[in-house]
C-alpha cells in the first residue's frame, strides 16, 4: 500500500500537483493509485441496457447527445441532440421515472434547449424528442436505444462542486470530484483538459478511460 501511494505521489510531483499534499486531499492520489475514478451507484440506473428486438438488427439512432447517462449540476439543464435533416421541428419532453411529465419545450427549429422549469434535485429523469416535418413524425430515442436518463445532484453536492469550480482547483481535481459525484460529462471534459495540459501521462489516460458509464 505504501508503494502504491508513493507511486501516486511521484505522478503528482511529475505533473506539478504538489498542492495536493498541502491540502491533504487523498481523492486524486487514490484515483492515480487505482487507475480509476469511482462512480456513485446511481450511475448504473442512468445507463439501462439497450433493448433486444427479436429477429431484427436495427441500428441505434443515438440522436440524443446530452445529458445522457450522467448527473448534472443545474436544475435547468441544457438539452442537445443531433439534427435529423432539413425542415424538422423538435419538441423536448422530460419525465420523472414514474412517467409523470416534468417539462416540455415549445416547437423548436434548433437542436438545443435550456429547460424553462426548475427540476427537483436528487432525482432521476428521462427525456425524449418528438420530431415533426409535415406528416412525418419521429420519436427519439426509439428501441433498441435505451432511454436517455440524467440525474440532478443534491444541493450539498452541487454547492461543494460549484465551490471547487470557482476556486483554484486543477483540471485533475475537478475531473476526479465530478466523476465521484456522477457528473461524467463534466469529468471527461476536465480530464481531457488535464491531459492536454500534461501530455504523455498514461496515468491520466487511464483515468479518462475509467470515466465510461458504469453498467
Amino acid at each position: 500500500m505504501w508503494l502504491a501511494y508513493a507511486a501516486a505521489a511521484a505522478i503528482l510531483a511529475t505533473i506539478g500537483l504538489t498542492v495536493w499534499f498541502e491540502r491533504r486531499d487523498r481523492s486524486v492520489e487514490d484515483a492515480l493509485r487505482t487507475g480509476s475514478i469511482p462512480q456513485p451507484e446511481f450511475v448504473k440506473e442512468l445507463n439501462p441496457p439497450r433493448e433486444v428486438l427479436m429477429g431484427r438488427d436495427t441500428p441505434a439512432s443515438a440522436a440524443l447527445l446530452s445529458p445522457k447517462g450522467t448527473a448534472v449540476l443545474s436544475q435547468q439543464p441544457s438539452f442537445l441532440w443531433k439534427p435529423l435533416g432539413e425542415g424538422w421541428n423538435y419538441k423536448v419532453q422530460v419525465f420523472a421515472l414514474d412517467g409523470v411529465p416534468a417539462a416540455e419545450s415549445p416547437d423548436l427549429a434548433t437542436t438545443a434547449w435550456i429547460c424553462d422549469r426548475v427540476l427537483a434535485r436528487d432525482r432521476t429523469y428521462e427525456w425524449q424528442i418528438t420530431a415533426l416535418r409535415g406528416n412525418e413524425h419521429v420519436t427519439l430515442e426509439k428501441p433498441p436505444e435505451a432511454p436517455a436518463r440524467f440525474r440532478i445532484v443534491d444541493a450539498s453536492t452541487a454547492a461543494r462542486l460549484q465551490g471547487l469550480a470557482a476556486g483554484k482547483s486543477t483540471y485533475l481535481q475537478l475531473a476526479v470530484e465530478y466523476g465521484r459525484a456522477g457528473l461524467l460529462d463534466d469529468a471527461r471534459r476536465e480530464m481531457r483538459q488535464a491531459i492536454e495540459q500534461h501530455p504523455g501521462q498514461p496515468a491520466l489516460e487511464r483515468l479518462l478511460d475509467s470515466l465510461q458509464p458504469a453498467r
